[in-house]
């Protein structure tokens, strides 16, 4: 999650732009944090795509807290999240938030991958 495309920002509006010229439906951005700067400062990866693809934005990363969630559609960065260990955690999470109650931190220890390679598979 520490990679930086190389030429930043006018990276971004490249691809976003290539991206939006091929006639997608949306794009997924998935970041560690979705709600911080793309590259050293400035926008978010999802501000650069809603910018220049101009397509409706789905973000992920690090979204889990309500606030940090509704700051992103709030702002017009995006028009869906989606959630990975927040949901996981929470289930329920749409329920929870509109309730006002807590949400739950992601226990690593309950999802352990598990590699169970038969030997026909090596």
């Amino acid at each position: 999650y520490d990679h930086k495309w190389a030429g930043g920002e006018r990276d971004a509006e490249l691809i976003f732009t290539r991206i939006a010229s091929a006639g997608p439906a949306f794009i997924h951005i998935t970041e560690y944090d979705a709600t911080r700067p793309a590259f050293d400062a400035g926008e978010t990866l999802a501000e650069l795509a809603t910018r220049h693809a101009r397509v409706p934005v789905i973000a992920n990363g690090q979204l889990g807290a309500p606030e940090r969630a509704e700051s992103l559609i709030a702002n017009g960065h995006a028009e869906v999240i989606t959630l990975g260990k927040s949901a996981l955690a929470n289930p329920d999470w749409p329920r929870r938030v509109m309730a006002g109650e807590p949400i739950e931190e992601f226990d690593f220890s309950v999802l352990q991958p598990q590699a169970n390679i038969k030997e026909h598979e090596l």
